[in-house]
């Protein structure tokens, strides 16, 4: 996955005349503090006094440099430590389509502070950089209603069909909106900060686009840290499909071997298939900003995956499927209220995935026998089914084989993973380390996608960062051993 060293001669032949330095400047009548609340005016934020902000320009396709140009906006939070000589940490969002510069003043609580900088970035199209024609907002107005899979994807089509139509109208090459246009991006964005190294820092879909950036610049990384790494794979549904079903498996298991969760939610395998049925014959009427929000057995599939997402999925799943088949809806609002909308972009997602997850020789012939294969999916998925089928022929373009292949690294890397995380599961580990020199990997015993003990982790990170050689205590961790 080498950058053709052509592509690098263009890029630093372009830097003097498509980027734009953000850094704060001494402004004749004024201050430095004006210029630096300027840079940081596309953010909500109130203390800008350790933020350097900046939009940077880049091409949209880096082929054609001279082409159409989008802009990259990214935040320096400085290190408590103001002559700090550590190497920074660039953090790389997951989704795809995961905003990086929302809540940013929070931040600043990050003690990985206290040793270095961090640099947070929105990817292209998405948050403040330039971002692509909404499509979230569509698809989960979709949700409430009680609508079959066959009604939803006929939905879904005539809104993929609008949003093909608004990226031509304005001249948007939708299919540049991936993981190697996007590493390229970062290529450019660590020229114009001008440290001498990075340290890299992706979670789930962030580790894919970190992966990239450490084979196309490696002289540019000191480390590399995977949190819930998501390589690469042939098929971005199926293995959603066989993820979730994984990780609800381990969870039943989990609260049938654990005597209080098997006390308090009896046979939950019968209980979640029973749920499923009840909720076919009739859908839940939950509540979502003063409407009525229907749950049918899509539903439910949907926002059980995302109670497998926290860290107390091994509560939260068997509770959700108990508060459905009770018909708690207190519980259910409460979980709506906090889900009835994403701040993730899936336009971007359509975009990343379709140009590098989709196998067109996948049917849905073939989707529909997988779904017949798995026990625990005895209803679709919604959204992800209805965006997979629907788009086989929404992109001009699509990766090759040999785009995603990694190089083989020896940068010092770290791996994260949980052993019952319902989308990027362990095996994951094993496929970055297979192509990695100076790695190590900890199966951590615990739930939820990423998150767990954070203060753990951080340390450990900051420790490896700083000594990437060394070795690590991890004492802190509950770790999985398999028996």
């Amino acid at each position: 996955m080498n950058l053709p060293s052509s592509n690098l001669a263009v890029l630093a032949a372009i830097l003097s005349f498509v980027i734009f330095s953000c850094e704060p400047a001494k402004q004749e009548g004024g201050d430095e503090r004006a210029a630096l609340v300027s840079a940081c005016s596309f953010l909500d934020v109130s203390d800008t006094s350790r933020l350097i902000c900046g939009q940077l320009q880049v091409p949209e396709n880096h082929d054609k440099p001279e082409g159409r140009q989008i802009s990259i906006a990214y935040v320096i939070l400085k290190s408590e430590n103001s002559s700090t000589k550590e190497f920074p940490m660039i953090h790389f969002t997951g989704g795809p389509g995961g905003q990086a510069l929302r809540g940013v003043e929070n931040m600043l609580l990050n003690p990985i502070l206290k040793t270095r900088d961090i640099i947070r970035f929105d990817q292209r199209g998405i948050g403040k950089s330039s971002p692509l024609p909404d499509l979230t907002s569509k698809l989960y107005a979709l949700l409430p209603l009680d609508l079959t899979s066959a009604q939803e994807e006929e939905q879904v089509g005539d809104i993929l069909g609008e949003l093909r139509a608004e990226v031509d109208e304005k001249d948007i090459e939708i299919e540049m909106y991936n993981t190697f246009q996007n590493a390229r991006d970062v290529g450019m964005l660590m020229d114009h900060l001008g440290y001498e190294k990075y340290n890299l820092r992706g979670g789930s879909y962030g580790t894919r686009i970190a992966r990239v950036v450490a084979d196309f610049f490696p002289e540019k990384i000191n480390a590399a840290i995977y949190d819930s790494p998501a390589p690469h794979k042939d098929n971005y549904l199926l293995t959603r499909l066989d993820d979730y079903s994984s990780a609800l498996a381990k969870v039943i298991d989990y609260c049938e071997n654990d005597s209080n969760c098997n006390t308090r939610y009896p046979n939950l395998k019968v209980a979640y298939l029973e749920m499923l049925e009840d909720l076919a014959e009739s859908p839940l009427q939950a509540e979502y900003n003063g409407q009525a929000f229907y749950i049918n057995p899509q539903d439910a599939i949907f926002h059980l995956r995302y109670e497998l997402y926290r860290n107390d999925s091994r509560e939260r799943a068997p509770k959700f499927i108990y508060a459905i088949k009770n018909n708690d809806l207190d519980w259910i609002n409460q979980i709506l209220s906090n889900r009835g909308t994403s701040s993730s972009n899936y336009a971007m997602f359509l975009a990343c995935e379709n140009y590098e997850e989709y196998n067109h020789n996948i049917s849905a012939e073939d989707v529909a026998n997988k779904y017949d294969d798995l026990e625990l999916m005895p209803y679709r998925l919604p959204i992800f089914t209805s965006l997979y089928l629907n788009s086989a022929e929404f992109l001009r373009s699509h990766a090759t084989a040999e785009m995603k292949q990694y190089e083989t690294s020896d940068i010092p890397s770290l791996i994260f993973i949980n052993q019952f995380d319902p989308v990027t599961p362990p095996e994951n580990a094993a496929i970055f380390q297979s192509k990695m020199t100076n790695s190590q990997a900890f199966i951590i015993n615990a739930g939820g996608h990423g998150g767990g003990d954070m203060v753990c982790k951080r340390s450990i990170m900051d420790d490896f960062m700083s000594s990437p050689t060394k070795p690590l205590d991890s004492s802190c961790l509950d770790l999985y051993v398999t028996p």
